[in-house]
């Protein structure tokens, strides 16, 4: 299962729209504001991008920013989300895709 991340691109609307369903990002992942009010990582020195499986194609997503968790610069670390399609899990896709982050 060879991964790579890559940037995400119109082409990926439909995908991005089945990840964040409910069917698929589960309750408590999952919220039903417009996509046009969700706020995106890049504002916020972060982004997200397609999880993809070299043999498979495009299985997940995963986005990541910079959270202040105390009063200094020192104290910003990384929040990483991962959504990875069902049919994917338990392969080590989101362990990896964080791997592949650094």
């Amino acid at each position: 299962m060879p991964l790579q991340l890559r940037e995400i691109t119109p082409d990926d609307d439909a995908l991005l729209r089945l990840l964040h369903s409910p069917a698929v990002s589960g309750p408590w992942d999952y919220c039903d504001d417009p996509p046009g009010q969700l706020l995106r990582a890049g504002r916020f020195g972060g982004g997200a991008r397609i999880v993809v499986d070299l043999e498979q194609g495009p299985v997940g997503d995963v986005s990541f920013i910079q959270v202040p968790y105390g009063p200094n610069v020192r104290s910003l670390a990384w929040r990483i989300g991962i959504t990875v399609l069902p049919e994917h899990r338990g392969r080590g896709v989101g362990s990896t895709a964080q791997r592949l982050l650094a």
